[in-house]
């Protein structure tokens, strides 16, 4: 699905239990209220725009399929549970923490926050630096999943940024705090 450039809030409940919705591009949203996506077990891929600066409650509650998230630090407002239930999910943030407007149990299903990324103009991961704690929430049972560019198959993790991969998607455990890694794209055939 793909919302029209003049649509700016998705209300509550509005794809609720949409079973069979796989991806959605959310063009100019600026506000998803809660509930909106709650249910939507086969969401795979979401486009969170530049612009977005609100997810309400349990926006994404129960979107199992979901497994990797594009959330920009200017995202003021996070509500409670907003992605809880969504299991395979690895958030990847250009925020340096969690953000002051950012309920305190937004990411209630623990799971993995890469924090300090930096992305292209078109919202494409590009690089982040290895935090001195490592990244929040990653253990052997959670796992950490790529992160998801249109058209494109993440390949791992270069130390340079036209650098061969060097680490694959769980080697991280390995990398040294202070280094910036760089995400590795191959087309998609």
């Amino acid at each position: 699905a793909e919302m029209p450039e003049s649509l700016t809030s998705l209300g509550a409940y509005a794809f609720y239990n949409c079973a069979s919705l796989g991806q959605v591009s959310l063009g100019n949203i600026a506000e998803i209220g809660d509930y909106t996506f709650f249910g939507c077990a086969s969401l795979t891929e979401v486009s969170l725009p530049a612009g977005l600066r609100s997810v309400g409650r349990q926006a994404f509650r129960n979107c199992s399929a979901l497994a990797a998230l594009t959330l920009r630090a200017e995202v003021a407002q996070i509500g409670a549970h907003a992605f809880y239930g969504c299991n395979s999910l690895t958030v990847y943030t250009d925020a340096a923490e969690a953000q002051e407007g950012w309920n305190a149990r937004w990411n209630s299903s623990y799971r993995p926050v890469v924090y300090g990324c930096s992305f292209s103009q078109d919202g494409c991961l590009l690089s982040f630096r290895m935090p001195q704690n490592g990244i929040e929430n990653t253990n052997v049972s959670v796992g950490i999943s790529a992160p998801v560019r249109a058209g494109f198959v993440f390949a791992g993790w270069a130390e340079s940024a036209d650098g061969e991969v060097k680490y694959a998607l769980n080697d991280l455990s390995s990398v040294a705090a202070g280094t910036t890694l760089y995400a590795v794209w191959t087309t998609q055939d």
